[in-house]
């Protein structure tokens, strides 16, 4: 379904706040999708692109997606 949600803020995760990556990247991906800017069924970037785009983990990004699907904000599709 058309093109993947792309994550535009090169700020969103700041290393000085003293709050968890994981949780910065998943209020990020919430706030897109309860804005709307993120549509049902849009895939997001490859795990490993936002890696590299955000210099973060690739297990900060496993964790944060993990709890946004026990949370039903996302659905792992297996292609």
């Amino acid at each position: 379904m058309g093109k993947s949600a792309y994550m535009d803020d090169k700020s969103l995760v700041i290393e000085e706040s003293g709050v968890p990556y994981y949780y910065q990247l998943k209020q990020y991906i919430i706030k897109k999708i309860k804005s709307g800017k993120w549509k049902p069924g849009q895939k997001i970037m490859p795990e490993i692109k936002i890696c590299d785009k955000l210099e973060i983990s690739r297990t900060v990004v496993r964790q944060a997606i993990k709890e946004l699907i026990n949370e039903g904000y996302l659905v792992r599709n297996k292609t």
